[in-house]
């Protein structure tokens, strides 16, 4: 009989202290334990967008329309932006960057330019080699509003400058397009860089991966001296 007792204790106390063990609250200071780590609210927190330093990769269409509108199409235009959001809210931020862009127009011929001059449809003033190849940089200050946490649209102003180099060989260019074919009557086109301003708007979107982001910058630019007109771009950012 004493033995029954001593192994039917002994299975109850195997039962119960595991139990009390399952309960014990491991965030609860004990005896001899340090106490858990405190959390912030701010641990728990996933942000769903970035803003700080950024790259932006453009692609799009320039298309003149001031100065040599006549004279110059549509063309392809590409951009490298490097940039920061400097202020940073949940509705607002502001931003500045730095780009570098190059462009492709088409043309008129330099032997048909001549004509159009003659006829009174392009002064001297609109003469270009034909089709050129543009080289720019310029600093944008930019200000956007955001209607939802991942969609924002902003204005944008700037400067800086436009760069259309010479694309055939100078000697052969001097002979036969502005000697021969424009009487002597050169162009100040391709002759030093033009300075740039723009303004306009942009629209983003920011995805489900936080650092990455899509839009379209909007802007009119007129590079004094060369040409001007609406440029559209869209983009792909990502910010560190």
């Amino acid at each position: 009989m004493t033995s029954l007792f001593r192994y039917t204790a002994a299975l109850v106390l195997l039962g119960v202290a595991p139990a009390f063990a399952a309960d014990e609250d491991l965030d609860t200071p004990a005896r001899g334990r340090a106490p858990a780590k405190e959390r912030s609210i701010e641990d728990d927190i996933v942000r769903e967008v970035e803003r700080g330093y950024y790259l932006k990769s453009n692609v799009g269409s320039s298309i003149p329309v001031i100065e040599r509108g006549g004279v110059l199409k549509p063309g392809t235009v590409l951009g490298f932006t490097v940039g920061q959001d400097f202020i940073d809210k949940e509705k607002f931020s502001a931003a500045w960057e730095v780009s570098f862009t190059q462009g492709i127009h088409n043309g008129r011929r330099y032997e048909d330019q001549a004509a159009y001059v003659d006829q009174g449809l392009q002064t001297t003033a609109q003469l270009i080699q034909g089709d050129i190849h543009t080289f720019g940089a310029s600093a944008v200050v930019e200000a956007s509003w955001y209607v939802t946490r991942r969609v924002g649209f902003g204005v944008r102003g700037g400067g800086g400058v436009v760069f259309a180099p010479l694309l055939m060989d100078p000697n052969g260019y001097q002979q036969r397009v502005v000697i021969d074919a424009w009487n002597s009557q050169d162009t100040t086109a391709h002759k030093a860089p033009h300075p740039l301003v723009q303004v306009g708007g942009t629209f983003e979107y920011y995805t489900k991966l936080s650092h990455f982001s899509l839009g379209v910058d909007a802007d009119f630019q007129y590079a004094i001296g060369l040409a001007g007109g609406p440029a559209i771009t869209g983009y792909m950012k990502y910010t560190f």
